[in-house]
């Protein structure tokens, strides 16, 4: 890892010596530019996000330039009704919840990536083995708040992230700091005999921050640190109607609190996915468009820290002489062709329609430990893996499972007056079974610039195989008759796009057959000696709240955004009934400063008062191509701790840090 940052760091260098051509441009997009923009998430053809039927935030190339934020987690805190909060529950991440719901051993979200599904197969979640995103080459998030199942299939259920690379851009950068920060990276494009090509590669490592931990899993305390690297790799080629696109991303965590335990000796962490994505696309007609895709993509995760101290009793008067060190090793693939078309029937209607294919299975699923997992008294001296020393499998490592999805979605225009937008889709698992799930939206033109908007959406969210095929597991027991989750959202908005951009939604949800694990619900089962509780669909949850969001320029070079939540109804959940953040951003030809920041409201029955996180980012230019930037995270050095399942008091969160940097960018 140390070479290849050594390798890119040279690279980049070369890359900001070269000579310019265009200039860079710090000034703000105007308002007529942000009413131009472009979004595909909502109903998988293009349309602006005043016309999208769902609420939808959007993040350009240049808001996260001018922003500073290091990846996309971070940048889900600026989106009404999102926050993404550090978690150690799964190890070193995030935990990202929107409208109240979020779970950090689900994934109650889909994350797409020039639309090939980052979710994945163990846990679901997106952000499990895709942790710390980042952010240096997307040209356009999309962020659907609200259900996308009707389009989407599984885990669009509480929202949806889109993620749109930059294909057409020639920019590097390094960048250090504080902590032993260091990264460089290139985005690069070139076009020959009709061919494009285009690239990313960026690494980073970090030596950590140090943190005081007051009461770790099993009551300790002391300090710990979180080192990092990882590695970030895309590359995409255009012929004609065809695209074929790689993607790598790596991520090594050590240290930290894995599974809740300091241990700076044992805890480390490895992610890595690979894939690769085709698409044709093509146009029989004016009036049809068809797109044909392939995708397939493989995930590695190894995980291994303390699962249970030394002399702490596990029965009355019963301890290990040892550290029990444990963790899963989990390979598995998914892989599908997807077949997407969108017909103009008349200048008032337009039908979209499409079907997909999903495999997905385990290539290698095994437990890793230090003890016996059936008799944790028998020390084995070092790390085995199942099969091995006799260790059973934690998982059925046989599972698998095949998904048909097919979807229909009629869009109607009644002129000036008003859009109505009717769909659904129908998937069927081999695994739990079949399910559809409707959406409806009217957008009211109230006129050129403003739009009300009534929205009704159902999702699912398929039971993930950690919750259908654990076994062997001292922590749970798989159920393998779970059923999916479900949930149903009415959301009523109104949109205005000039002279200000301003939105104000009204949302509720009602989940249905939510799966948890009760303590109580211990399973006798052979291959449950331990007898850990089951995972069962265990009753309901309902939320509802109002989200803003607004943006204006205000002053020649001067933009604001803000976004604020109000959660009227929790249930008791762990999250705040306030959120909010702002943005606040100055840019001429020569400079562009950025102040912003995020507010979050105490949570009922968690030790943590109200708080706010600033954060600084400046970009100075020194030629025409070449600029200087210095970016500083929790600028007010605030000190608060997050929500974590396995630390009664929370997760303490970072102080003041900071870095430099120096970027080129050819236009």
């Amino acid at each position: 890892m140390k070479r290849l940052t050594c390798c890119l760091f040279a690279l980049a260098w070369c890359f900001v010596s070269l000579s310019a051509q265009d200039d860079l441009d710090f000034t703000e997009m105007s308002l007529e530019d942000l009413l131009n923009v472009e979004i595909s998430a909502a109903s998988k053809s293009k349309e602006s996000v005043i016309d999208a039927p769902s609420s939808v935030t959007v993040f350009t190339a240049d808001d996260i330039r001018q922003m500073g934020v290091k990846d996309l987690e971070t940048l889900l805190n600026y989106v009404p009704g999102y926050q993404a909060t550090r978690d150690v529950a799964q190890g070193n991440g995030y935990r990202v919840a929107s409208r109240g719901w979020g779970n950090v051993f689900t994934g109650s979200h889909l994350f797409l990536i020039n639309g090939v599904r980052l979710n994945d197969l163990y846990t679901g979640n997106p952000i499990n083995i895709n942790r710390f995103i980042s952010v240096e080459n997307i040209k356009q998030v999309e962020i659907i708040r609200g259900p996308g199942s009707a389009l989407y299939g599984s885990n669009a259920f509480v929202g949806l992230v889109n993620i749109v690379t930059k294909d057409d851009a020639n920019e590097a950068w390094i960048r250090g700091g504080e902590v032993g920060q260091r990264e460089a990276g290139i985005n690069f494009s070139m076009e020959a005999d009709g061919v494009t090509y285009s690239g990313f590669v960026r690494a980073y490592s970090t030596d950590g921050e140090r943190f005081d931990v007051p009461v770790d899993a099993f009551g300790g305390s002391g300090e710990t640190r979180d080192p990092a690297s990882g590695i970030d790799f895309t590359t995409m080629i255009r012929y004609k109607n065809f695209t074929a696109a790689i993607r790598h991303t790596e991520r090594n965590f050590d240290d930290f609190l894995i599974f809740g335990v300091l241990n700076d000796n044992h805890n480390s962490e490895v992610y890595k996915q690979s894939s690769i994505s085709l698409k044709f696309e093509s146009k029989p007609n004016d009036n049809l468009e068809i797109d044909y895709g392939a995708y397939y993509s493989q995930d590695h995760l190894d995980q291994l820290g303390v699962a249970i101290k030394r002399d702490i009793e596990i029965f009355p008067g019963f301890a290990l002489d040892n550290d029990l060190i444990g963790g899963p090793f989990i390979e598995s693939y998914i892989g599908g062709a997807t077949f997407d078309a969108r017909w103009k029937l008349s200048e008032n209607n337009n039908l979209s329609f499409g079907a997909s294919y999903e495999t997905t299975a385990y290539r290698d699923a095994k437990a890793q430990f230090n003890h016996n997992p059936i008799n944790f008294f028998e020390y084995l001296g070092q790390i085995f893996r199942s099969g091995e020393r006799g260790l059973p499998d934690f998982t059925d490592v046989d599972a698998d499972r095949n998904i048909v999805g097919v979807y229909l979605q009629d869009k109607i225009s009644f002129g000036e007056v008003a859009d109505l937008t009717i769909g659904g889709r129908f998937d069927d698992y081999s695994d739990f079974g079949n399910t559809f799930n409707p959406r409806a939206a009217v957008i009211f033109n109230i006129n050129e610039d403003s739009r009300f908007k009534v929205m009704y959406g159902e999702a699912f969210r398929a039971p993930n195989f950690l919750e259908l095929y654990d076994r062997n597991n001292p922590v749970d027991f798989g159920n393998p008759n779970l059923d999916a989750e479900t949930i149903t959202t009415l959301e009523a908005a109104y949109v205005l796009a000039k002279p200000v951009n301003l939105s104000v939604t009204y949302f509720q949800n009602e989940l249905e057959d939510i799966i948890v694990l009760p303590p109580d619900n211990v399973i006798v089962d052979d291959n449950n000696p331990l007898f850990a509780p089951g995972f069962v669909n265990g009753g309901s949850v309902d939320t509802e709240g109002v989200e803003l969001e607004f943006r204006a320029f205000f002053a020649q070079g001067f933009m604001f955004r803000m976004t604020y939540t109000h959660m009227l109804e929790l249930e008791n959940l762990p999250f705040p009934e306030n959120t909010g953040s702002f943005i606040l951003n100055y840019g001429n030809e020569k400079v562009n400063f950025n102040l912003n920041g995020i507010y979050r409201d105490e949570i009922v029955g968690f030790d943590q008062s109200s708080y706010f996180v600033g954060n600084l980012a400046f970009e100075y230019k020194l030629t025409s191509t070449l600029a200087a930037d210095i970016h500083i995270e929790n600028a007010f050095d605030e000190e608060y701790v997050t929500p974590s399942d396995p630390l009664p008091l929370g997760l303490p969160n970072g102080g003041r840090l900071w870095r430099i940097g120096l970027s080129y960018h050819a236009k």
